[in-house]
């Protein structure tokens, strides 16, 4: 089976103003991400869609393919990943690519997968012929959990506890049920030609990742995490 790895990343940023090329433990951001890919033996080729050409020459440098500039229209806040997966796929002529090759989505702004992870990802996938798409999951950590949860008003004042729907979560994550939640969207691995209209389409499996490899960038206290965790890394976790 074929897998097309592919980075969105665009150069816009509401929190962390041109986040995706933000040095952090020593390279811009975007590069941890598609150094990841490129290691992974089973990715035929790492693909970076971006509106930014300052984006799209790191890129190049670091040795992904940037084979056209996306339009701003696609690159905005409230463009959905799906949008920009469509353009990719149409732009590169791979709508009709049949169920023996599979899309596999990074996002940039998940600097501690590593390699392994996405290579035992594709292992996984590659092991189960049912399955239709990937999604990369962490368990939902104790301090998060769904019965700790509070709304408040405008003023921060506590409005009410959970809601009804909120205790069936809080009670299966209190009986020991398996209660994961998606990692920042590290790792999407999605057949095609289903991947053209949906990334999770048809029968989706639960890839999970240690949370420590789980965070997602999105704002100045993920990024202080993140970038003590890559800067005490043990080298065989890259």
């Amino acid at each position: 089976m074929r897998f097309i790895g592919l980075v969105p990343a665009r150069g816009g940023s509401i929190r962390l103003p041109n986040k995706n090329l933000l040095t952090i433990a020593g390279k811009p951001l975007i590069e941890w991400t598609i150094l990841a890919g490129l290691q992974c033996a089973s990715l035929s080729q790492v693909y970076v869609s971006t509106d930014s050409e300052e984006i799209a020459s790191v890129a190049d440098q670091c040795g992904a393919q940037v084979p056209f500039i996306r339009p701003k229209h696609l690159s905005n806040s409230q463009t959905p990943t799906q949008s920009v997966v469509k353009h990719f796929l149409d732009t590169m002529e791979m709508k009709q690519l049949s169920t023996s090759t599979a899309l596999v989505l990074l996002q940039p702004t998940s600097p501690l997968r590593s390699s392994l992870d996405i290579q035992q990802a594709i292992d996984v996938f590659v092991t189960l012929p049912n399955i239709d798409s990937l999604v990369s999951c962490t368990k939902l950590p104790t301090s998060l959990a769904s019965r700790k949860i509070m709304f408040s008003n405008s003023q921060r004042v506590l409005s009410k506890f959970k809601t009804s729907g909120w205790e069936k979560i809080a009670n299966a994550f209190q009986n020991g049920e398996n209660t994961l939640i998606r990692n920042g969207a590290a790792i999407y691995i999605s057949k095609m030609p289903g991947a053209y209209k949906k990334l999770i389409h048809g029968k989706t499996y639960l890839f999970e990742m240690p949370f420590l490899r789980s965070i997602d960038i999105d704002t100045d206290d993920d990024f202080i995490i993140a970038e003590n965790l890559l800067l005490t890394r043990h080298p065989k976790d890259s």
